[in-house]
């Protein structure tokens, strides 16, 4: 990727993954919105194609993951977008569903992290958070291929553990330069919370968590230690928490109170539906 942006010499330059497509019409219509009105980055939306049924069924998050529906301003600032997004619960750190004018990023110096996975997390984080001049459009332009060996789908290995581990230090580090904002901090520490919670996951489901940490250096372990690990703990104490007040409660009812807890009332509910549709088909 840093080599692309270095050779690029278009006025957007837009990032594709192989696996992927855009519509005929995208670049050519995303360009003239994004010139248009100057912006630093345009984004817009997609609509997810599974490889199989069975898919759909393990992954029905992502049948929606790709859309925003909420008006935006013609022209508002990135951490404008970010807040109302993330206060939507609709904020994606796909780099893929934008374009991103080339000065901004030189200006910037804006780099995908190399050598991990997801670090499209930092990328997109410290790329709308920076721009003055942003914009969103509700065109599905992109059509993101969900199969079964996509980081999205495979099974957690040490590369998607140190990928969010490197991601919670990174979007920290990006937070520390933004101008202090009470309601615009509250946002931003959700979001590195979130990191922080899919990266306990991928730890958690680790074989050996030892061998793993003996190959972070000082820093990381430190990290992991005092905030992956012991977040990992209070929050657990916390579900257990819960779960006890809601003992009396039918297992299926309190998987899906503690799902809306975790994920809001809109996932949750299409999630069991599509669940429903799923046993109805097959049977």
């Amino acid at each position: 990727d840093m080599i692309f942006m270095d050779a690029a010499k278009g006025q957007y330059i837009h990032f594709l993954d192989s696996d992927d497509l855009l519509e005929p019409s995208a670049l050519e219509e995303l360009y003239e919105a994004a010139n248009s009105r100057n912006l630093d980055v345009l984004y817009f939306d997609g609509r997810a194609i599974y490889e199989n049924p069975d898919l759909e069924y393990k992954h029905p998050y992502y049948s929606t993951a790709y859309e925003y529906s909420s008006d935006v301003p013609d022209v508002m600032t990135g951490s404008q977008l970010f807040a109302q997004m993330r206060g939507d619960r609709k904020y994606r750190v796909s780099p893929c569903l934008a374009i991103y004018r080339r000065g901004y990023i030189l200006q910037k110096k804006l780099r995908f992290f190399e050598g991990i996975n997801h670090e499209d997390n930092i990328f997109t984080f410290a790329c709308m958070l920076y721009a003055d001049r942003v914009s969103h459009v509700k065109g599905k332009y992109l059509l993101r291929r969900v199969h079964a060996h996509s980081i999205m789908t495979a099974k957690p290995t040490f590369l998607h553990s140190y990928g969010y581990l490197t991601a919670c230090m990174q979007i920290y580090e990006v937070i520390k330069t933004i101008p202090y904002d009470k309601e615009l901090y509250g946002v931003m520490t959700a979001e590195l919370e979130s990191n922080v919670r899919l990266a306990q996951g991928c730890f958690g489901q680790l074989e050996d968590v030892g061998a793993v940490l003996k190959r972070l250096n000082e820093l990381e372990r430190f990290y992991y230690q005092y905030v992956i690990s012991k977040t990992s703990e209070l929050v657990t104490q916390e579900r257990l928490k819960k779960e006890k007040r809601m003992s009396c409660i039918s297992k299926k009812i309190k998987g899906g109170i503690l799902c809306c807890q975790d994920h809001g009332y809109i996932y949750t509910t299409r999630y069991f539906f599509q669940k429903i549709r799923f046993r109805f088909l097959k049977h």
